[in-house]
């Protein structure tokens, strides 16, 4: 029997900006036909990729520690992930230029695909235009997105996982606290019950 989850938690006032206010792609949905790029800076088509059982991740960039540790926790459990069946692919607006700087930090070697251009970020719902307060903040902490993304829409995704079946979503955790991830030990809990 098929369970089809959805986990999408609010963390209300943790910031003052529109990433409380996401609408991610839900369950049952199909996953765009969308371009992105690998980081040897090819073509892959999302839709097309996911048509294998995936687990879809979707980071805020290499520069996150969150995210780094995230990412490396995946990693870590890839080979569990692999036994059941499913791909890994993450997604950051980071551009093709910074991807192996993510790899060489988090020793990836699953598909990383870059979204500059945060088209894949908005199609899922999970885009927010990082300003005011927390412009302020990164722009203390001398971080530049623009920098990153090659682009200047200041966009950033709500961290996310999507398990994924025939491009479709059976699953998804989408958490605009981006200090809090889907665990490793979870997913693939989640995972032998699809």
């Amino acid at each position: 029997m098929k369970i089809l989850l959805t986990i999408f938690l609010f963390t209300v006032g943790f910031f003052a900006n529109a990433q409380n206010d996401v609408c991610p792609l839900k369950v049952g949905e199909k996953v765009p036909s969308l371009m992105l790029l690998n980081i040897e800076g090819e073509e892959v088509d999302l839709n097309v990729v996911t048509q294998k059982p995936t687990v879809l991740i979707f980071f805020r960039g290499g520069w996150c520690g969150y995210c780094s540790k995230h990412l490396s926790a995946i990693q870590e459990a890839k080979n569990d992930i692999e036994k059941l069946g499913y791909q890994i692919i993450a997604i950051t607006p980071d551009q093709v230029s910074k991807l192996s700087e993510t790899v060489d930090k988090t020793k990836l070697d699953y598909l990383l695909l870059s979204d500059a251009s945060a088209t894949a970020i908005d199609a899922f719902g999970l885009s927010y235009t990082v300003e005011g307060e927390m412009a302020a903040k990164f722009k203390k902490n001398k971080l530049d997105l623009a920098a990153w993304s090659g682009q200047e829409h200041n966009k950033l995704p709500v961290p996310a996982i999507y398990i994924i079946k025939e491009a479709q979503v059976l699953f998804n955790y989408v958490n605009p606290n981006y200090t809090k991830r889907l665990e490793a030990e979870t997913l693939i809990a989640l995972l032998k019950t699809l």
